[in-house]
């Protein structure tokens, strides 16, 4: 006993010592291996029971539990009976004694330790244990201690996640349901004893009468215009479901003691982790139900959440309220897609209680707007997730059922959405909202389903003018002044969104990221009507943009600058907000371009000329006036212009796409003799010059960095998708070929500004076109190349090889020399080479196998004399295993090329790739030299499979046989490499090249070959399955299944006759016994969901024994 104290005082300096402040790393990592091999020693779970009976120090207790915990798990069936049961007896008992004063994780481990144990020994060698657990629940003192227990059979029983056996697995999960009823029943009973607990204090106030009045329904979300009525179906549907003589949906009750609020609330959670694997049954019964939704109220109630007195054990719940734990469990129900036939009319009473709540929560409270202001935000989010659930799941089920009143529930899903006071929580009714335009848009699909859309065009159009009014200042100026709102005035080189579309990241302010959000939905809405919602945009739209063609009359010049001439306290912030909500408009009036095409193109023309006409007349008088230069009275006004003129050229930018469809073939009209003519030419052709002239104009006038990157990107665009021949008979445009080399200070914008005018002269014209001038554009482009390339072809290729600060200004130019890349310079070496990827991607071709021969054997030189490979990869030179990257691609585009021309390549890059470059990153991580050479590799094979094997018309002359290789050598070595990478613990690697093999067997029977069958086949399924076993790579845990499977598809019989037993065989970790049990469970099905299956439970039973085995003492006998 004196030896017990004295080590428990010296355990409890160690940890004290560990979790000092002044411990050294080096000294807690000494205290981690003495504390380990402690654990390790045989009967240290004396010790620790010892030590756990007898130490206040909760460091002891917690390492005690844990080091108990792992000879549970790991030691448990090398135990004695007897020591099994002193471990079993002990812990039960001290959990028992400790449970109330123990701090809750204490408790909790404790809990979980005896369920340990009964996952392993119940009902065999422990058959009480289940009573035992019941019987805690008949006292008062430990019923909290039964519900903590009952959680965590739930968790440890229902998916051990400790290895086991399948069959045990199976065992639990089938003695664990016939439990459950029991359980639920004694849940049910506590939760419905807490309500009867407080039954005395309960006042009857029944809810209000859903046809109630919300006339003080605020006028920003446009509810009081809102079409949607609700009407005496929807007071039928929301009446007061009784459970009981005390228990009724409209009674609240108080906030309950303590010691109820915990008890409620572990019982909550308890029966949410029960929902979330019980099948839907009559299990679940109204009277349980109903309970839960009498607790799930108590959240949609203010005065509970203002008296909520948080004085229930954190450890329960994590503080949160009764009413969001109800909600977690009903959501738990709702999330179940697969509803038997007889429960759906139980849904439907599930549906009416919460549409009740629902009714509820957006009731209007006294001298607040709205109800949702007063709630716990986590209930809101829980209610959020119930009506998604119920509208991704289950809505189609009762949308036309006559009892469920959809219009009704819309009403009141419209009222809850545009109520929510924080930004994230509208953000979730709107992808409810999102989910079921989703739904309408498939029933829209078919023609007969298209009446049951009108229905709810009301409904829709309310929802569009209320997002509507969301974005818009005049409507919801305080919301969106809270929203940073900075404009971004940077360019990305290969943007194709045009200003104010949602970017990734951080790439968007606040108020962007709300919008872009908002107008989705109400593009999605005008894709089912889309009339009336061009209609909503376009008035507020046309209506802002008279007043601000007007804005010439409030300016005055004054010291040769224009003035705005509006300065009083009120007119200021009435501009800022009109021109705020002008961008808006505008950039929604972009956004809604695509309603125009396709087969809606002829019959709305006319409408999309007006819009494009006023577009250009507004981007023409910013430009004339120079607005972004005019002074104003406040600076947010300069911004505003800015940005209105950005969103002008924007919107023109997305209305190209319509301009284009309208160049179409589908408007040509062929003559006799084979003249052509476009319907619309000339209003194709008047068009694109208005847009040409605004994009244009703004190049060479101080416009801010924002409005010349619109301009840009619109003229770019009309370069791409319109090519029109109009350009080029353009002063403006003609201009910019003289002015291209200085034209802007930005690289970006100028690089911009040169592709167009590259397109324009580069890209084809529309076949209509009588004359394409291929000769004075071929002219023309030679002269506009050697223009602005004049100085670099004029190098001397030696100097610029000596001179360091000369490579360094024009590497990004550099483009006529490969040479240069035998100096070594790595910025320039990768120029060079991202160059060629981009010459070979589009012209290898015409460049001819003879040019582009020398110049890969230029970089074959290179790379493959100096070790420059190997110091590229193995130092740490992030430029050069680009410039290596790089070069890979550019052989990975020879290797795919159909023609024979370039077959040639093949040996010079098997070599490199498996003789040069493989050996230095086989033994390496080096990531980002490995993918693109598994990526060269997997090209190689995919699109040069007959430089292995020989083609069929050879077989079926007599040529060969269906095995027979060339370059066999060659061909085992690479996949040796793909097998060598499912050993290493890469795991997008491991991906990548599984998905390579699978593939080149679905193309080519690759499995099936005789090389890869007699000498790689069997060594790729054992390290698949070892990999398995040994659960290095679980994430593709299903992947590897079916490529298991595949490859045994080769020869299923050999498979289970000889591969099954010969991989046991060599096993580590088992005996003879389980070898042949593991064969003997192993079913021979051959189907790929079956053969799954048993692979999963093969796989598991094996690590189970190894388990097993690993913790018996050294020298035990098994017979």
């Amino acid at each position: 006993m004196a030896t017990d104290q004295a080590s428990l005082m010296a355990l409890e300096g160690l940890m004290t010592e560990f979790f000092g402040l002044g411990t050294s790393n080096s000294r807690k990592h000494d205290i981690e291996t003495i504390l380990g091999n402690f654990g390790q020693q045989r009967g240290a779970w004396k010790q620790c029971l010892y030590y756990l009976a007898h130490t206040q120090n909760s460091y002891v207790s917690m390492y005690c539990l844990t080091t108990l915990e792992n000879i549970i798990n790991k030691q448990w069936v090398g135990l004695m009976p007897e020591e099994r049961t002193e471990i079993r007896s002990t812990l039960y008992r001290f959990v028992l004694e400790n449970h109330k004063v123990a701090p809750y994780y204490i408790r909790n481990k404790l809990v979980k330790l005896v369920v340990d144990i009964a996952r392993l020994s119940w009902p065999h060698f422990y058959p009480d244990f289940f009573t035992n657990v019941l019987s805690l629940s008949r006292s008062p003192d430990t019923v909290v201690l039964c519900i903590v227990f009952l959680q965590t059979i739930s968790e440890e029983l229902a998916c051990p996640r400790e290895e086991l056996s399948y069959s045990r697995r199976t065992e639990l999960r089938r003695l664990l349901s016939q439990q459950v009823p029991t359980m639920l029943t004694l849940l049910s009973g506590l939760l419905e004893g807490v309500v009867e607990k407080h039954k005395n204090a309960v006042t009857a106030t029944p809810p209000p009468s859903p046809t109630h009045s919300h006339s003080h329904s605020p006028s920003r979300s446009g509810l009081s215009s809102s079409p949607i009525q609700t009407g005496s179906l929807l007071s039928n549907m929301f009446h007061s479901l009784e459970s009981g003589p005390t228990v009724r949906m409209g009674w609240v009750l108080p906030p309950l003691d303590p010691e109820s609020e915990t008890i409620a609330s572990l019982a909550l959670n308890c029966l949410t982790h029960l929902f979330s694997w019980i099948p839907l049954s009559s299990l679940i019964t109204p009277h349980l139900l109903n309970t839960i939704f009498l607790f799930a109220s108590l959240g949609a109630d203010p005065q509970h959440n203002r008296h909520h007195n948080g004085l229930v054990e954190k450890n329960c719940v994590s503080g949160e309220s009764l009413g969001v734990l109800a909600m977690g469990a009903i959501n738990e129900i709702m999330s179940k897609n697969c509803v038997p036939h007889d429960f759906e009319d139980f849904l439907l009473q599930m549906f009416r209680n919460t549409f009740q709540l629902l009714q509820r929560l957006v009731r209007e409270e006294p001298n607040t707007t709205s109800r949702l202001q007063l709630l716990d935000p986590s209930y809101i989010d829980k209610f959020s997730e119930f009506l998604r659930l119920f509208v991704s799941v289950h809505l189609r089920r009762f949308e036309n059922n006559s009892q469920f009143p959809v219009l009704e529930f819309l009403a009141l899903l419209f009222r809850y959405t545009f109520r929510q006071h924080c930004v994230e929580a509208y953000f979730n009714c709107l992808d409810v909202w999102s989910i079921f335009l989703d739904h309408l848009s498939a029933k829209a699909q078919g023609s007969q389903e298209r009446a049951g859309i009108t229905r709810y065009t009301d409904a829709l159009i309310s929802l569009a003018r209320g997002i509507l009014h969301k974005i818009q200042l005049r409507h919801n100026q305080a919301e969106l002044e809270e929203l940073d709102h900075e404009i971004r005035e940077e360019i990305l080189e290969n943007n194709n969104a045009y200003y104010g579309e949602l970017g990734d990241g951080e790439d968007v302010s606040e108020w962007h990221s709300f919008f872009t959000k908002n107008l989705e939905l109400v593009a999605k809405i005008a894709e089912l009507l889309p009339d009336e919602i061009f209609s909503l945009v376009y008035e507020p739209w046309n209506d802002a943009t008279k007043i601000y063609l007007s804005l010439q009359s409030n300016m005055v010049e004054q010291d040769g600058r224009r003035r705005l001439n509006i300065s009083a306290e009120h007119e200021c912030p009435r501009l800022h907000c009109l021109l705020r909500d002008l961008s808006s408009l505008l950039q929604a009036i972009g956004r809604l371009s695509t309603l125009f095409l396709g087969e809606e193109l002829p019959k709305r023309s006319t409408t999309a000329v007006q819009v494009i006409d006023k577009l250009v007349q507004m981007a023409n008088y910013s430009t004339g006036l120079k607005l972004f230069e005019v002074q104003t009275a406040v600076e947010v006004l300069h911004s505003d212009f800015v940005e209105v003129h950005a969103q002008v050229l924007s919107s023109l930018r997305a209305w190209v796409h319509w301009l284009s469809q309208l160049y179409g073939q589908q408007f040509v009209q062929v003559f006799p003799g084979g003249t052509q003519t476009h319907q619309h030419q000339d209003t194709c052709h008047t068009i694109n010059k208005q847009m040409l002239v605004a994009a244009t104009s703004i190049l060479n006038i101080g416009a801010p960095p924002l409005i010349v990157n619109c301009g840009v990107q619109l003229l770019l665009s009309l370069s791409v998708m319109v090519r029109s021949p109009v350009a080029l008979e353009m002063n403006q445009v003609q201009s910019l070929y003289v002015q291209a080399p200085s034209i802007s200070s930005d690289l970006k914008v100028r690089g911009l500004i040169l592709r167009a005018l590259v397109n324009f002269l580069l890209l084809p014209w529309p076949s209509f076109v009588v004359d394409h001038k291929l000769d004075t554009r071929k002219h023309h482009l030679t002269n506009f190349i050697n223009s602005f390339t004049s100085d670099i072809r004029k190098l001397d290729v030696q100097r610029l090889a000596d001179d360091k600060s000369m490579q360094e200004s024009l590497a990004p130019k550099l483009c006529d020399t490969l040479s240069i890349i035998q100096y070594q310079h790595t910025s320039v070496c990768e120029e060079i080479l991202a160059l060629m990827v981009v010459v070979m991607q589009v012209l290898r071709v015409q460049l001819g196998a003879v040019r582009v021969e020398a110049t890969i054997q230029t970089f074959l030189d290179v790379f493959t004399t100096r070790h420059h490979l190997q110091l590229a990869i193995t130092t740490d030179n992030p430029a050069a295993v680009r410039v290596v990257d790089k070069f890979l691609k550019l052989l990975e585009l020879i290797v795919s090329e159909p023609g024979q021309s370039f077959k040639r390549f093949i040996p010079n890059t098997i070599t490199l790739c498996m003789d040069h470059i493989y050996p230095i990153v086989s033994d390496h991580s080096s990531p980002e030299v490995k993918s693109p050479l598994f990526e060269l590799l997997r090209c190689l094979l995919e699109h040069n499979w007959k430089y292995f094997f020989k083609p069929s018309i050879h077989i079926s002359l007599g040529a060969g046989n269906w095995d027979s290789i060339e370059n066999e050598a060659q061909f085992i070595q690479i996949m040796q490499a793909f097998g060598q990478s499912f050993m290493q613990p890469d795991i997008t690697i491991f991906k990548h090249n599984l998905e390579a093999m699978e593939s080149l067997n679905s193309k080519y029977k690759l499995y099936h070959k005789g090389v890869f069958r007699n000498s790689l086949l069997v060594h790729f399924i054992t390290v698949l399955l070892q990999v398995l076993v040994h659960r290095s790579q679980d994430l593709l845990q299903e992947e590897i299944t079916i490529t298991v499977y595949n490859m045994a598809a080769v020869d299923f019989s050999t498979y289970f006759g000889a591969f099954v037993p010969h991989f046991l065989q060599n096993m580590d970790g088992l005996d003879a016994d389980q070898r042949t049990a593991l064969k003997a469970n192993f079913k021979t099905d051959t189907d790929l969901p079956t053969f799954t299956q048993n692979v999963q439970r093969f796989i598991n039973d094996l690590r189970y024994y190894r388990t097993c085995n690993a913790s018996l003492p050294p020298g035990t006998v098994k017979l």
